[in-house]
């Protein structure tokens, strides 16, 4: 019984683990603000590609964004990263 335990365990975590590496830039610090329905109104996915219609241009106003919420992610390759996730 012990062993199934063990067993079970490790394959959840071996799961979740594999779950986690899977998911973009995007997924883990871009849609906290930007998923629909969010108070802060920030724009969502759909907005920002109906609005940017390339990767560099959504990173160049990421980048000159004057807005105190993007001060944390005012950073190239994070910016980088998740516009490559938007734009696959």
């Amino acid at each position: 019984m012990k062993k199934l335990i063990a067993t079970m365990l490790a394959l959840s975590l071996t799961i979740a683990v594999s779950g986690m590496a899977m998911a973009g830039t995007w997924d883990t610090k871009c849609i906290g603000c930007h998923k629909d329905g969010n108070a802060l109104k920030a724009p969502t996915k759909d907005q920002l590609l109906g609005k940017y219609k390339s990767a560099d241009a959504l990173v160049k106003a990421g980048m000159s964004s004057k807005s105190p919420m993007m001060k944390a992610s005012q950073k190239e390759d994070v910016l980088k990263e998740a516009a490559t996730d938007l734009y696959k």
